[in-house]
């Protein structure tokens, strides 16, 4: 098993500072991130947030199938009008990261070992009024989000492209592996006269 990185997460007013740590290298610097940018990731039409703290740049992705966060640091230096520096992968559980996010006192500090890669499928919802009908219904999108999470738990990798279908709040997609064309198929709510009860359910 390849050594894992530990992250140190602290609070500090309406930030959140980050800091990593391997076997081979630490964090030259403290990566700051407004806690507001963060928040960004509950929105499923755009779970990717990017933030520069010059030179240095981070992104920040939610995986909301596997319940994962990943985040990839890229770490400069500059030294002599010379750029060097690495990159730096890591993923954490979404729904404690987004706990600490949100509750976290001043100076508290969460300090979380990196977990394994993951091999599940990349989501992306292409441009349509699907994803942001489901977007602007809180109901439905947490319906989404469960059923993402749920029944996407694929271990091949890929990835899987969401276009809108002519049902609303439903979507047609298709798989991409390795560069060759995958499974495809509907992902339809059901029973939208009582959207309490709608769900979602897949047809290849």
């Amino acid at each position: 098993m390849k050594s894992r990185t530990l992250v140190k997460i602290k609070a500090e007013g309406q930030w959140l500072l980050f800091r990593t740590v391997s076997r081979g290298k630490k964090s030259p610097c403290t990566f700051y991130v407004l806690r507001s940018r963060l928040e960004r990731l509950e929105d499923l039409s755009d779970p990717v947030v990017v933030v520069s703290n010059f030179p240095d740049f981070a992104e920040f992705r939610r995986n909301i199938i596997r319940g994962e966060l990943q985040i990839r640091f890229c770490w400069m230096n500059s030294t002599n009008d010379r750029l060097t520096g690495w990159t730096e992968t890591v993923t954490l559980p979404y729904d404690a990261f987004i706990h600490f996010l949100r509750s976290a006192a001043e100076g508290e500090q969460w300090s979380v070992l990196s977990s394994e890669k993951s091999l599940s499928p990349r989501l992306i919802f292409c441009e349509g009024n699907a994803i942001r009908e489901v977007a602007s219904n809180k109901l439905v999108r947490h319906k989404l989000a469960r059923f993402l999470r749920d029944h996407f738990r694929w271990n091949s990798g890929g990835t899987l492209r969401f276009y809108s279908d002519y049902v609303p709040y439903s979507f047609f997609f298709r798989e991409t592996l390795d560069g060759q064309p995958g499974i495809c198929g509907g992902l339809i709510l059901h029973d939208q006269e009582d959207m309490k009860r709608a769900y979602y359910s897949v047809h290849t």
